[in-house]
């Protein structure tokens, strides 16, 4: 799994829908609240965009690997909307 800051940046780059879609995705994936992520998308597109890209490398380095493929995937598709 690889994240850069290109990927950061393109993630960053979502509408506010796109990007709320993504977050409850990966909050899903977490096993989180889901709407607790979608009326948190500020905070977190804030927290994305002070994070380098190591550190998300790291992060998802100690999830359940099924669990970060997951987060990948939704990553991957705001990737794709955007080019």
């Amino acid at each position: 799994m690889e994240i850069n800051q290109e990927t950061i940046n393109q993630f960053l780059a979502l509408d506010d829908e796109e990007l709320k879609k993504a977050f409850r995705s990966i909050a899903a994936a977490l096993g989180m609240n889901e709407r607790f992520a979608a009326a948190n998308t500020q905070r977190f597109k804030r927290m994305l965009a002070s994070s380098n890209p190591k550190d998300l490398e790291r992060m998802l380095s100690s999830l359940d690997p099924a669990r970060a493929q997951e987060i990948m995937k939704t990553v991957n598709r705001g990737k794709d909307s955007r080019t």
